[in-house]
């Protein structure tokens, strides 16, 4: 009781009597309405950032699919592209790798021959050395050891001619295998046959490209002979032909800047034209119903004798009456809307004209609305302030607006009794 009568007494001293707890509470909650309506605003925002964000994402997901295609058939085409120069240098590695086996194998073997001659020759000579009169008493002469090689030559002159058409052979067969890049006999026949027919093709464009040189080269001549000729040439139908291309020439230059000039104020006036052209279409949009005949219509009802619906049929094409063609042309909406206009005016003219019988009433009208609606509003507040006054709560730990004012009242009376 102690704590509720200090409390009470604060709210007395330091607070606005007038001002309820329950008030403040509700402010606070209010505070954290608005609060929670400026998050959800936020979120809000965000969720339609991330919406749009996906959007776009997906809307450029269309052209990902043609880009990862042309990707996969890039590398597809480099891989057979790799294939193919391996397997077009994997006979030429293999020629490689055995030649070079068998020059490592003639290496060794001619080194070891030359140690072993050079050693025999060494011995020679220091036998030599040694005996030398022995030695030039047992040298023989040169022609006793003429030999005719064709007492011990045993083939006929057909293999010694194919011995040489094979050793023919193998070099033109080394060379086409060096030219085609191709270890595989079975295929350097097509390859050869393929590079003959493009040799030849070659061979017939590149005459042809001489021809067309030698022929640009002829007429390049004949224009020069030509141009010598006239440049020298001062007759009167050639003077009249100078003096004329030269007034061609003057016209040309004139047509072109009067373009220019056209093309630059078209460019300076497009803006204003166009903002012309949709002023009096706008005009022309607004004042279409203008003086429009709408001609009666009748409606049939659908099924007069079986049906139970006894409406007439709707029609609302005579609502929503489409533009005719002929208002796209700019001259055609600027005279209609020149005559909608003097329309309108006319019949404005006419109504001025009129006397304004009805202004008393109007003004009258409203002001008795007027103070109608201002009596209505201060009996409204009248009655909610009594409401309030008067409302009594069901719950008995909730005090109105009197009993709050009764017990203030009471508590300032007694703390200005105790201080006297």
């Amino acid at each position: 009781m102690k704590l509720a009568v200090a409390e009470l007494q604060n709210r007395t001293k330091y607070k606005d009597p007038q001002e309820v707890f329950e008030e403040t509470e509700a402010k606070s909650y209010e505070l954290e309405l608005r609060h929670c309506s400026t998050r959800i605003r936020t979120a809000d925002a965000v969720n339609r950032a991330y919406n749009e964000i996906i959007r776009v994402m997906l809307k450029d997901s269309i052209y990902y699919d043609p880009v990862l295609s042309a990707l996969n058939e890039d590398l597809i085409e480099q891989y057979r592209f790799i294939r193919k120069t391996i397997d077009t240098g994997l006979p030429v590695m293999k020629n490689i790798q055995s030649l070079q086996r068998e020059f490592e194998k003639l290496d060794i073997k001619t080194t070891k021959e030359l140690t072993d001659r050079f050693n025999t020759l060494m011995e020679h000579r220091e036998i030599l050395n040694n005996n030398n009169i022995k030695v030039k008493t047992l040298v023989r002469r040169d022609s006793d050891f003429d030999v005719n090689p064709s007492r011990y030559d045993r083939d006929t002159r057909s293999m010694v001619d194919l011995k040489i058409q094979m050793e023919d052979i193998q070099k033109i067969l080394k060379q086409l295998k060096n030219a085609t890049s191709c270890g595989r006999p079975q295929e350097i026949y097509p390859r050869v046959k393929q590079q003959v027919r493009d040799s030849e093709q070659m061979k017939k464009r590149l005459a042809k490209r001489e021809l067309q040189r030698n022929l640009e080269q002829i007429n390049t001549d004949v224009a020069g002979v030509h141009h010598d000729e006239l440049a020298n040439d001062f007759t009167p139908d050639e003077l009249r032909r100078v003096t004329d291309y030269k007034a061609l020439q003057d016209k040309i230059g004139k047509e072109r800047e009067k373009q220019q000039a056209l093309a630059t104020k078209k460019k300076q006036t497009e803006d204003v034209l166009h903002m012309l052209k949709a002023s009096f279409r706008h005009i022309a949009d607004v004042l279409r119903n203008v003086d429009v005949k709408v001609h009666p219509q009748t409606f049939t009802k659908p099924n007069d004798g079986d049906s139970m619906l006894n409406l007439p049929l709707l029609n609302f094409s005579a609502v929503f009456r489409k533009l005719p063609t002929q208002q796209n042309n700019e001259i055609y909406s600027i005279s209609s809307a020149k005559e909608k206009i003097s329309h309108l005016m006319k019949i404005y003219s006419e109504a001025v004209k009129e006397p304004p019988a009805v202004a008393p009433a109007f003004e009258y009208k409203t002001n008795i609305l007027k103070e109608c609606n201002q009596f209505q509003m201060r009996s409204m507040k009248e009655t909610g302030k009594s409401i309030m006054d008067d409302m009594i709560f069901d719950d008995p730990s909730v005090y109105n607006r009197k009993q709050i004012k009764q017990m203030s009242a009471n508590i300032v009376e007694k703390n200005s009794k105790r201080e006297d």
